[in-house]
């Protein structure tokens, strides 16, 4: 198909003498800093579309170009003619069918090189005076054209040519192409007010036939007679492929001769147009979403890991038809598949895919990977790059592989450690006062040594301890006690403060994997068995002893001896248990309380006993033996305490919110004795006999008269005593008459 050619027109306006702040204007009203060379001038222009002209360029002569002609970058002039600057008039060699005028007015079919000053004549000078660079010292060609009412109807409509210019720059840069070339002049029309406007025609030609590769015309575009420059351009796009040198020529069209004839011409220019290759930055990122599924604080089965693929164009051509494609994954679920997501565009007239990106565009893909159970198991990282592919206009492949970021060297590759799942913990059912350790990373899917956890402490927590990694290892909560961590060990330990009874505060940890994720947040929590502290104490007769020595176990002045035993039947350590035995005491004959016992250090841990915690004697009084026996109950104290790490009460630190711990006691032996050795029968249930907290009690009504044969009967047996009397002498029993 044909090709397009524009043909740029541009105005510049001086404003001083000297050629500074002069502006340059567009159609559009855009105005533009002034240039400080004349070839940044010209490159300035470069863009500045006003209008375009349609030139046919033989189809044979066709090549792709890489890139669209917005793209393409203006290379340095194979070809460049300003007229140079300094005073005087000059000729020039490549001006036809016009003949030099060295001074004076410049008349019809007469040109002469010169600045605006030197040009004689109001007719070839321009406003302020300055060349197409705005310089008042720079040179340009004024000519007054030949038209038809020349003598002998001499008119010829070509007035300048440049033969054999290279079509084959040197010096490309890597990975740059040629895409065609850009003709350019710059022209005035210095007939202020006359009514004929200025009509050029600029024309690129094959040197080596002379046939035309491009033509076009500045008709309607703005030349006028008001001695204000304008560039007219003629983009060759693309390069032909079988032209190596062209010409170029510059032919006035408007042939009449009359008034309007007298023009200015500067900055003649032949540039390559080149085509850099397209330049995608790709990255991909992600981000891990966890509230797909069951737990939005942990990340398992069914959760996501969202990939996002960046394509920025920093380039100075259009990528066309970008696909996306992962390139390596080592996740053991589906391959996400790129889509795309914004920024896709048409750029190249349907052609390909429709996903092209301008210079400074971009274009982002999405993919989503769901996590398996088999990639949590695995607790590893997972790691992946991407692929982009593009093309130029020509279709010219280019491709690159994702990075992860843009600042470290290389293609980094996007990682996403799989945090194991962190579950909650409990310890229940513990005692009261009882320091709790908890094996905290048992059920969490790594191993301790393997593994480092923070813990979370709750509001108003205080000494807050933290590692070398940053991790919480240690605090303490007000009233309630100190919690630690140590790592490798996986054991959290609550230690309550002294007294403290009820529940702590539930707290949080997480755990790092070897991998560096960080696992969601669970708790721990830790209950108490409400403390119960309680005590049983019971009271034995442990035996009689003949004292007195006549042989007779329980009468006055035999010892009876008491074992007191206790038991700590609650779930709380007990301290300070001291008996008291108001009762024996207040009896008639001698009592004697031993406490503590011996080896008995007057605490009791939960459960323990029974313990001897005391013994007592009581000498039998004559009037125990005419009460026919002793009957009584002792009492016990005690402080509910705390419960050491290792088991132990700990006395000094009573429990909160109990008074003291009391018990009366239970008879732990029969009431009866052994009269030969005085020796007791215990009572193998006291609590479950006879009755809560009976008395122990002590019969020694069987002890009978002495008779007169001297023989004292005890029961059925009978012992031979040396205080006989004779017949008709009182008895006494026991020592009572």
């Amino acid at each position: 198909m044909p090709r397009t050619s524009a043909v740029t027109i541009s105005e510049k306006v001086a404003t001083t003498e000297n050629g500074d702040n002069f502006r340059l204007v567009t159609r559009d009203g855009e105005e533009h800093s002034r240039p400080s060379t004349k070839l940044s001038f010209r490159n300035a222009l470069k863009g500045l579309a006003l209008a375009s002209l349609t030139a046919t360029i033989p189809a044979q002569a066709i090549a792709q170009a890489a890139c669209s002609v917005a793209d393409m970058v203006e290379f340095p002039s194979v070809y460049y003619e300003d007229f140079g600057t300094g005073s005087g008039r000059t000729m020039n060699n490549d001006v036809l069918n016009h003949t030099f005028q060295p001074t004076g007015g410049i008349q019809d079919d007469w040109y002469a090189v010169g600045r605006s000053a030197d040009l004689s004549g109001a007719y070839m000078q321009t406003l302020g005076g300055v060349d197409a660079d705005g310089e008042t010292e720079g040179r340009y060609l004024g000519i007054n054209m030949r038209g038809k009412n020349e003598p002998g109807n001499s008119w010829q409509g070509e007035f300048y040519r440049q033969n054999n210019i290279s079509m084959v720059p040197s010096g490309l840069p890597s990975g740059a192409s040629l895409g065609g070339f850009r003709f350019s002049t710059a022209l005035v029309g210095t007939c202020a007010g006359c009514e004929d406007v200025p009509n050029f025609t600029l024309i690129i030609e094959d040197s080596s036939n002379g046939s035309q590769l491009a033509s076009d015309t500045s008709s309607g575009i703005g030349v006028a007679n008001d001695d204000v420059w304008r560039t007219a351009t003629l983009d060759v796009v693309p390069a032909p492929a079988s032209a190596t040198a062209a010409n170029l020529v510059l032919f006035n069209s408007q042939p009449e001769g009359d008034n309007g004839n007298d023009v200015g011409v500067d900055n003649i220019s032949f540039v390559p147009l080149v085509c850099y290759s397209p330049v995608l930055d790709f990255t991909k990122t992600e981000v891990l979403i966890t509230n797909v599924v069951g737990d939005p604080d942990a990340v398992e089965a069914g959760d996501v890991i969202r990939y996002t693929f960046t394509a920025v164009n920093s380039g100075s051509a259009t990528a066309y038809n970008v696909a996306v494609t992962e390139n390596s994954f080592n996740g053991l679920g589906a391959i996400p598949v790129p889509v795309v997501f914004s920024g896709a565009a048409d750029l190249d007239g349907g052609n390909g895919t429709n996903t092209d990106v301008a210079v400074g565009a971009t274009l982002v893909y999405r993919a989503d990977y769901v996590i398996t159970q088999g990639d949590i198991d695995a607790g590893g990282i997972i790691n992946n790059l991407a692929d982009i592919a593009y093309e130029d206009l020509a279709g010219n492949p280019f491709s690159d592989t994702s990075d992860d970021d843009d600042v470290t060297s290389g293609d980094q590759p996007t990682s996403t450690p799989v945090p194991v799942p962190a579950v909650d913990d409990a310890s229940s059912g513990n005692a009261q006062g009882d320091t709790v350790n908890i094996t905290l990373t048992n059920n969490d899917g790594v191993a301790a040594i393997d593994s480092t956890v923070s813990l979370i402490p709750p509001s108003g927590a205080i000494g807050v301890v933290t590692d070398g990694n940053g991790d919480i290892i240690s605090f303490t909560v007000p009233n309630q006690g100190a919690w630690s961590y140590t790592d490798g060990s996986g054991i959290l330990q609550f230690v309550p403060l002294a007294g403290f009874a009820g529940n702590p505060t539930p707290i949080g940890y997480t755990v790092k994997a070897p991998n560096g994720a960080n696992s969601n947040s669970a708790s721990v929590t830790i209950s108490y068995v409400p403390s119960v502290p309680e005590i049983e104490l019971v009271k034995s007769v442990s035996s009689v002893a003949d004292t007195s020595g006549n042989g007779i176990f329980g009468d006055a002045g035999d010892t009876v001896n008491y074992t007191f035993t206790a038991e700590n039947t609650g779930n709380t350590a007990l301290a300070g248990i001291t008996v008291s035995d108001t009762d024996l005491a207040a009896l008639s004959g001698a009592f004697t309380l031993n406490q503590p016992a011996a080896g008995f250090d007057g605490d009791l841990a939960a459960g323990e006993g029974p313990v001897t915690v005391a013994t007592a004697t009581y000498v039998l009084h004559v009037s125990d033996v005419a009460a026919r026996g002793v009957t009584n109950s002792a009492d016990v104290t005690s402080t509910a305490v705390a419960t050491s790490a290792g088991g132990d009460p700990v006395p000094g630190a009573p429990l909160l919110g109990f008074g003291p711990i009391v018990d009366d006691s239970d008879a732990g032996s029969e009431a009866s004795f052994d009269t030969q050795d005085g020796s007791t029968t215990p009572i193998s249930n006291p609590a479950g006999t006879g009755g809560p907290d009976d008395p122990t009690v002590l019969n020694i009504s069987n002890v009978v008269a002495l008779d007169d044969s001297g023989t004292a009967t005890s029961g059925t047996s009978s012992t031979p005593v040396a205080n006989v009397t004779t017949e008709g002498t009182p008895d006494t029993v026991n020592g009572v008459a």
